[in-house]
């Protein structure tokens, strides 16, 4: 993910449809920030609703 987002640079990345496998949304944020992502970072959530004009904001 973390490649991908660095090649497109999205004004921000926001994760969905997660594979937890027994971690929290901290440690997929930490992974992908591992991974060399420097940018803007979400973990959605049901519900979730995201505004993409700007300014971007998401309301949970």
């Amino acid at each position: 993910v973390a490649r991908i987002a660095n090649t497109g640079r999205p004004k921000t990345l926001v994760l969905y449809h997660q594979l937890y496998f027994g971690v929290g949304d901290e440690e997929l944020v930490e992974e992908v920030r591992a991974a060399g992502y420097a940018g803007p970072l979400v973990s959605g959530q049901d519900f979730d609703v995201f505004q993409v004009n700007p300014p971007i904001v998401y309301y949970r």
